[in-house]
């Protein structure tokens, strides 16, 4: 490996010699990747949160609602779980399904995980059956800490229960001093699934030592014990990483968000508000919507974190100018790379202009703007991200061939140090902040997750009724990306969105699964005989939609839908998420019909009415007295 290293290292000098002068070559190699610090790289994270126990036994670490832990009691419950999971068998490097929502038991699950020695993998409990089955199979997993409501769902797997209730007889009888796991700061903490190029999902393997340098004496963000962050990213997603831990690691605290399956923006509100929110993280189109439709919610934010795909640069200048003490961040990074890997702060509306950059690499993180022979690009001309540093996972889970694909030799540092291949692709300005361009292949981000576009399409074409697919990231009417299939069906079949989607969910988790269908008599090919993706895109939808019977409050719901959902029209009884329905449409939904009726409206109400015609009933029942003056529909109620 190191010969080899050597060899590319010449080749790559030799060419970038050709390219750019000595002083740019040094400053976009050495002089831009001056990142590090020291942070903790060889304590464990749960040594870490045991030590910040021991100085602040009595602080709040975690709360939801009413109910809180402090970071003694915290500890304690979570050595009592970590001393049974020790009696199962759980040692360093045995990987520990978690299956639960957000949830005080969840913290303490995961945290009981680390102190057993294990590493754990992040399971939704609403994962379809088939790829729950693939990720505990490919992980060996035997042991599942869980909700009671989780137990029952995992019944239908061969793995052993734990249920995390510390008043169970044989967790309450453990020890509440921490058990000697012998693990390291280079053992796994945990695993995290991706979506993956094969069809499959691949699932990346994270150190302690990972999660140390993402929050721990960093330059990206500031964090005290004063801080209060809200854990509103799933479980399964890794900016979970950094909200967990860049709480629980500095001795601040970690505010739930309830496991509601859809978000409501004025319970938000009031979490953040009456918590303290003090740092804040969300993704793209979560952030965008929250500043077009509340911004005074974030008034007590002092950062606020926005990535997972392009941030608008006016959205992030409102915020600025709306409030001087908040700090907006856009954070960029891979989960192979440990959440964030770049970072851009802005601090005033003149720091932008017609795009927010990426940033700059993080500390102990070095990035490399390379062509196709890994040689460094001039500043200014686009090529291949690279990252490196203290970040960089172990690799791919039981995958060592595609480790070695995506995680190569660093030419320009130690033998044994590596590269992960983002394969986005970038460009470096001249002051040394990177802008991002776009992608080399077909992985898209979508509400923030990672997707690859060939594992949705292989899953497609497994339905008898699909000849071909395809399936691009789309942008709805408000901006936000959404998947599109494009299918071709067997010869006889109907065109059927609601059959195919729901086959899809019984194998793919619910962001993976198309929220539109355009059936095409065959696919568009370019010269090469590849898909033409561009001409995919001129054809119509052939869904079918009921009339709606007037055109009173129905028909303005229906309009409002359409827009939000972007679809030509929307029948009467048509499901809200069989259109594709998700948290930020639905947020725009509430906060147009709030505008068209002049009223305000709860998202529960809008959530609760799954068709025009529901709402409309829910609507009619919640403004029965002002209902014909602010909707101005003479005789609608």
């Amino acid at each position: 490996m190191a010969s080899h290293a050597i060899s590319v290292a010449a080749e790559v000098t030799a060419v970038a010699d050709s390219q750019l002068d000595e002083q740019q070559r040094h400053r976009v190699l050495f002089e831009w990747n001056e990142t590090a610090t020291r942070f903790p790289e060889t304590t464990c994270v749960h040594e870490l949160f045991a030590d910040q126990a021991r100085r602040t036994p009595d602080a709040v670490a975690i709360s939801i609602g009413e109910y809180s832990l402090s970071y003694g009691d915290l500890e304690r419950r979570a050595n009592q779980l970590a001393h049974h999971l020790r009696e199962l068998g759980v040692i360093p490097e045995v990987v520990v399904g978690l299956c639960t929502d957000r949830s005080l038991e969840m913290v303490i699950g995961l945290l009981a995980i680390l102190k057993s020695g294990g590493a754990y993998l992040p399971i939704d409990k609403d994962y379809p059956h088939d790829h729950m089955a693939y990720l505990l199979k490919q992980t060996g997993v035997s042991v599942v800490v869980c909700t009671g409501e989780a137990r029952a769902i995992l019944s239908n797997h061969s793995v052993h229960t734990v249920v995390a209730d510390p008043t169970l007889p044989l967790i309450a009888k453990q020890p509440t001093t921490a058990p000697v796991a012998n693990a390291t700061s280079q053992n796994l903490a945990y695993v995290m699934y991706t979506s993956g190029s094969s069809g499959t999902p691949k699932g990346v393997g994270v150190l302690h030592s990972n999660i140390n340098r993402l929050v721990r004496n960093t330059n990206y963000v500031e964090i005290s014990p004063d801080d209060v962050f809200l854990q509103l990213a799933p479980i399964t997603f890794d900016a979970a990483t950094f909200e967990i831990w860049g709480a629980l690691l500095n001795g601040a605290r970690l505010v739930l968000y309830p496991p509601d399956r859809l978000l409501d923006l004025a319970k938000l509100r009031r979490i953040i508000q009456n918590g303290g929110v003090s740092i804040l993280w969300l993704t793209a189109g979560l952030f965008h919507a929250i500043v077009d439709a509340d911004l005074e919610m974030l008034g007590g934010v002092r950062q606020l974190l926005a990535g997972g795909d392009v941030v608008s640069a006016p959205h992030v200048k409102k915020v600025i100018g709306a409030f001087a003490g908040c700090r907006v961040i856009n954070g960029y990074g891979p989960t192979e790379g440990t959440t964030f890997s770049v970072c851009f702060p802005v601090r005033e509306a003149s720091g932008i202009e017609d795009a927010v950059p990426i940033g700059r690499p993080v500390a102990n993180t070095t990035v490399y703007v390379l062509d196709s022979r890994l040689a460094p690009v001039p500043i200014g001309e686009t090529g291949e991200l690279l990252i490196g540093g203290a970040g960089l996972a172990r690799g791919y889970f039981n995958h060592p061939e595609l480790t070695a694909e995506a995680f190569i030799p660093n030419p320009f540092a130690a033998p044994a140090t590596r590269l992960y291949r983002t394969g986005d692709v970038v460009r470096y300005t001249p002051k040394g902040v990177l802008e991002f361009i776009g992608r080399q292949d077909f992985q898209v981000k979508v509400r923030g997750y990672r997707i690859e576009l060939e594992e949705v399409e292989a899953a497609l074409v497994r339905n008898s009724n699909v000849l071909q697919a395809a399936v691009a990231a789309l942008p709805d009417p408000l901006g936000n990306k959404r998947l599109v299939a494009f299918v071709v069906l067997a010869g006889g079949a109907e065109p059927n969105p609601r059959a195919l989607r729901d086959a899809l969910s019984s194998r793919l988790p619910e962001y993976m699964v198309p929220s539109h269908f355009v059936f095409v008599r065959e696919m568009p090919l370019t010269a090469n005989g590849k898909v033409d993706r561009k001409a995919l895109l001129a054809s119509e939808s052939s869904v079918n939609v009921t009339p709606l019977q007037d055109s009173g409050l129905e028909g303005t719901i229906a309009e409002i839908w359409a827009a939000a959902l972007g679809v030509k029209e929307v029948g009467v009884n048509e499901d809200f998420f069989d259109l594709g329905g998700t948290s930020l449409a639905l947020i725009n939904i509430v906060l147009e019909m709030s505008r068209r009726f002049a009223m305000p409206l709860d998202t529960s109400i809008v959530a609760g009415g799954a068709t025009v015609s529901a709402l409309a009933q829910a609507v009619r029942k919640e403004t029965s007295n002002v209902v014909p003056s602010c909707f101005g529909l003479a005789g609608a109620a």
